[in-house]
């Protein structure tokens, strides 16, 4: 049920975030009959709140961890694995995160990775970007800051971070 959710919300994306205007249930025989009647069938399928980030950054935006939890009601982490929610409560929480004007985009990462070129030359060590995405505010996971920084370094093990911004902006 959970990946029909995603499924659901990406067809319904733009009209939260505001991409589109709803349009009016098609009249019988429309092509787009079928279309608004899967949808009605995804209004019965659910996910934990711990897949709302996911499915949330899967529909484009970029929440940070913190945004999510306050914006899924600041569950427990019991809550978060356990707690399931349906399609009409997932969608205020996609508005809420589409609506974020705090979201950094591409120079904002530029600008906060400049910090660690020294030599002003575009790029970075790896084992100090490494460290950052470690231990720095949102910590991520040693597996996955490898994966993340997986065929990034140079022979010098630096890293280009501008091509490094755009490879992850575009997975």
């Amino acid at each position: 049920p959970g990946q029909s959710l995603k499924h659901m919300a990406e067809a319904v994306a733009p009209d939260v975030i505001g991409e589109r205007h709803p349009s009016p249930k098609p009249p019988p025989g429309h092509p787009g009959r079928a279309a608004h009647r899967g949808i009605s069938e995804f209004k019965e399928a659910y996910l934990t709140l711990s897949q709302v980030g996911d499915v949330i950054c899967t529909l484009g935006q970029n929440p940070t961890n913190a945004e999510i939890k306050k914006i899924s009601g600041n569950p427990s982490n019991e809550e978060m694995n356990a707690k399931k929610i349906e399609f009409e409560e997932f969608l205020p929480m996609l508005q809420a995160a589409a609506n974020n004007k705090d979201q950094g985009g591409f120079e904002d990462f530029l600008e906060g990775l400049h910090i660690f070129d020294k030599e002003g030359i575009g790029t970075v060590m790896g084992a100090k970007l490494h460290q950052a995405l470690a231990t720095l505010d949102e910590k991520m996971k040693e597996e996955e800051v490898e994966e993340l920084l997986e065929g990034q370094e140079d022979s010098n093990g630096c890293i280009n971070y501008e091509a490094f911004v755009k490879h992850i902006m575009s997975v």
